[in-house]
């Protein structure tokens, strides 16, 4: 069975809706459509948010560390590889 995860609420809802909105970074884009993924649908298995996404759970787990360890400014102060 896929490990449960937990977002900390660093940002509200909506708020993370607007750094995905005002993104001019792709891949950051697509890193903060992770976290309102989580952010809309809490308690899901890691399986059903990567197979929603698309995304291994290699990546998946590595930006949610991220945001949880880093809060809202992850993308700017973190060297984030082009492919996570």
């Amino acid at each position: 069975m896929s490990k449960r995860v937990e977002l900390k609420r660093h940002l509200s809802t909506e708020q993370i809706r607007e750094r995905l909105y005002h993104s001019n970074n792709g891949h950051h884009a697509s890193y903060w459509q992770i976290i309102l993924t989580v952010s809309l649908n809490p308690g899901k298995a890691t399986a059903e948010y990567c197979a929603y996404l698309g995304i291994s759970d290699t990546k998946f787990y590595r930006i949610l560390t991220l945001f949880n360890e880093h809060g809202e400014h992850f993308c700017e102060e973190i060297a984030l590889p082009d492919e996570l």
